[in-house]
This record gives structure tokens, C-alpha cells and sequence, in this order.
């Protein structure tokens, strides 16, 4: 019995239309959860070899909870107590600083800055500095109530942070107790030859390990150097603010700025001008630098992206997904390149299997 071509169509219309409506409710159910899910994903295919090590001398569901305890107790708590240490000496800065300008004790500029600034004030339209210090000490009791009343949002986000951690350890810990069958199901789902499939898969997982890995060396190189040049312009507490630019640098954008820029800013405002000038310099054109020339040279040799393709997708991915992007923007760069591929080489060999019946067509 013949069907209807017309009930048949709208048939497969009603029930592809279904299937998007169930994929979009589904994403709406995820997005929240997206960006942890990720983070388990790339934590569970770098820390995948321990897991098969400790697998081997136990269960699976033994090993998955070994090893997602050993990524807490290595990575997270000393996360969370440099971060806690971090935004409580923010805090004292940020009150001492409210305490100086607040009592009108502002420091006394530079003799050469107070100069420039008088030649200013004589040859363009700038206000006179007792104006400007007025303007300083208005601006900072508004930040003072800005930060006062931010303290909910900050209390807030902190909560939203804590249950994305949580999120991602529970999700890494399934992710490991079921990393074969997981692997399969994405094989299968690959449009792609046997050997194709496993070339990318191989190729993903290298760029996943090289991208943490090239992030936590950055990272290193980054804290290293600034904890070095805080050290040798004797600025106290070198060895945190070391640590904690190694901490920063992980951070997409502004990174080690966050140290190295308030605190080459205080000390010109303190007298100390060629210490500030230098940290200035230093901090642009050094440490700031390491992540954009370091990071495409570590990477590039794990996949068959040239450097250009490779900064620009680290770069790139970096502004879509923030810090996440350092891992998906290569993945998904690689991603298309091979997809690419693919389509080239299959109209290539369409065209040599169509080339001998068309030439016998002619003759």
C-alpha cells in the first residue's frame, strides 16, 4: 500500500520540527551548565592517564573518585585559598587608599610630574591641583559606595562560582568513570572514515593537553618574571605577588595587569618615578608580551596549524568563551580545518571516479 507523498512530507515535517523543539529545550536546560560541563571535559582528558594508572589497580568507579579527589585537593583548595588571600589583600589596599585620600594625606607627586604639570596648567586647559586633589578624594568616596554596594553581587557570584565548581567535579568524576563508553558515542556521531575519526580524536585530545599545558607554563613564566622584577625594584612581598600573578595569568585579557599596573602607578605617585617607570615598561613589554609569543610556539607542534592560524584561534577563542577559549578555540579551529579536508578529498576522489566515464563518453 502506497502512502499519501503529501501526509508522508508533513509527517517528516511534524517530526523533525519535534526533534529541534526537544534539542532547544535541552540546550536551555544545559546552557546554565555549559561552561563547567566544558571544564570537566578538558580536566578529565588531562588527568585521564592517572585515572588508567590507578584503574589498573582498581575499580572504575575506585579510580574516578580517587582521581577527581586528587584534582580537588591539588588544584581546587589551593585555588580557593590563594583567591580568598587575594581579594583580602585587595581589600586592605583598597581601604588604605580610602583612609589616605579620605583624611586629604594625599602623596606629595614628583618633583618632575608636579613641574610638567604647572607647565600644563600654564600652556593648556587643565584644572590647578588642588582641583584635581578634590576630584581624587570625590572619586574615591564613589568608589567607596560602589564597592560597598557591590558587596551582595560579589557575595552572590561567589555562590554561582561555588556551585560551577561543584558542577564540574561531579561531572568530571562521570567523565572518567565513563570515558570508554563516552569515547564511542562521540566516534559514532563523527561524519567521518575510521581513520579520520581516530585522527581526530587523537589530534583533539593533543590539543587539549598542549593547550593546559601551554597555559600553566605561561602562567609560570609570567609569575616568575614579575615576582622577579618586583624582587629586584624591592618591592615588598615579591614571593605573593608572584604567586598570585602566576595565579592571574590564567585569567584572559588583563591577567598579571592587575598587580604589576596599580602597583607601577602607586609608586609614581609615591616619588618613586623611575622604579614605576621601569615595572611600566617591563610590564608592557615583557610580561604582558610572554603569553602572545610563548603560547602559539608551544602549541604549534601539536597540531597541523601553522603559528599564524594557532594565535589567531587562541585569540579569538579567548574573546568568545573567555578563558575557556584557550582549549576550545584550537579544538574548534582543528575541528573545521579537518572537516575541510574532508570535503576537499571527497570532491577530489568524486571527480577521479567520475573522470574516466565522462573522458569515454567523448571519445
Amino acid at each position: 500500500m502506497i502512502k499519501d507523498p503529501q501526509h508522508y512530507a508533513l509527517s517528516r515535517i511534524v517530526f523533525y520540527l519535534f526533534i529541534a523543539i526537544i534539542f532547544y529545550l535541552l540546550y536551555e536546560i544545559l546552557q546554565p551548565f555549559l561552561v563547567p560541563l566544558c571544564w570537566a571535559g578538558v580536566l578529565a582528558v588531562c588527568v585521564y592517564p592517572l585515572h588508567r594508572k590507578l584503574q589498573a589497580r582498581m575499580s572504575a568507579k575506585r579510580a574516578a573518585l580517587s582521581t577527581t579527589f586528587l584534582v580537588t585537593l591539588l588544584l581546587v583548595l589551593p585555588a580557593l585559598g590563594l583567591t580568598a588571600e587575594l581579594v583580602r589583600q585587595a581589600y586592605q589596599g583598597i581601604s588604605a587608599l580610602q583612609n589616605v585620600l579620605g583624611n586629604g594625606n594625599l602623596p606629595a607627586l614628583p618633583h618632575v610630574l608636579s613641574q610638567a604639570w604647572d607647565w600644563a596648567q600654564q600652556h593648556l586647559p587643565v584644572p590647578p591641583m588642588s582641583e584635581l586633589k578634590a576630584m581624587l578624594n570625590d572619586g574615591m568616596k564613589k568608589a567607596a559606595g560602589f564597592i560597598a554596594g557591590q558587596t551582595a553581587a560579589v557575595a552572590s557570584k561567589s555562590a554561582l562560582f561555588l556551585l560551577d565548581l561543584l558542577v564540574t567535579l561531579f561531572a568530571l568524576y562521570f567523565c572518567l568513570r565513563d570515558a570508554p563508553r563516552l569515547a564511542d558515542y562521540v566516534r559514532r556521531l563523527m561524519p567521518f572514515s575510521v581513520e579520520r575519526r581516530d585522527r581526530l580524536l587523537s589530534q583533539t585530545r593533543n590539543l587539549i593537553h598542549a593547550s593546559v599545558t601551554s597555559s600553566l607554563l605561561v602562567a609560570l613564566a609570567q609569575g616568575v618574571l614579575g615576582g622577579t622584577i618586583f624582587f629586584a625594584l624591592g618591592i615588598h612581598g615579591a614571593l605573593f605577588w608572584g604567586m598570585v600573578m602566576t595565579f592571574l595569568a590564567l585569567l584572559p585579557a588583563i591577567g598579571t595587569a592587575l598587580v604589576w599596573l596599580p602597583t607601577a602607578l602607586w609608586l609614581i605617585a609615591t616619588g618613586d618615578l623611575v622604579s614605576g617607570l621601569v615595572l611600566l615598561g617591563l610590564g608592557f613589554g615583557v610580561i604582558g608580551m610572554i603569553d602572545n609569543l610563548l603560547r602559539p610556539i608551544l602549541m604549534s607542534g601539536h597540531s597541523e596549524m601553522n603559528e599564524l592560524l594557532m594565535f589567531i584561534s587562541i585569540l579569538g577563542g579567548i574573546a568568545v568563551f573567555g578563558f575557556l577559549g584557550v582549549v576550545l578555540g584550537p579544538v574548534m579551529m582543528a575541528t573545521a580545518l579537518s572537516l575541510t579536508e574532508a570535503y576537499l578529498e571527497d570532491d577530489e576522489k568524486h571527480r577521479e571516479e567520475t573522470a574516466p566515464s565522462t573522458d569515454q563518453d567523448v571519445g
